[in-house]
């Protein structure tokens, strides 16, 4: 979320305005969000695929409540 907000990182945290760039009033997070969830399910669908060509596949186990560690 970086792209649209009104924070920079150069070189440390700092807000846009400090290291002389335009502050950012209208942003399409939507469509940023969007962007960044297809990268994500690109990611999760080639993990799939190489899975299937690894011969010893890790074993995960999920904990839906993290109180239960």
């Amino acid at each position: 979320m970086v792209s649209f907000s009104n924070y920079s990182y150069e070189p440390s945290l700092t807000r846009r305005s400090a290291v002389d760039k335009e502050p950012i009033f209208d942003a399409d997070v939507s469509m940023v969000i969007r962007k960044k969830l297809t990268l994500m399910v690109e990611d999760v669908e080639w993990l799939q695929a190489k899975m299937g060509e690894i011969e010893h596949k890790p074993i995960a186990k999920v904990y839906p409540n993290c109180s239960l560690l």
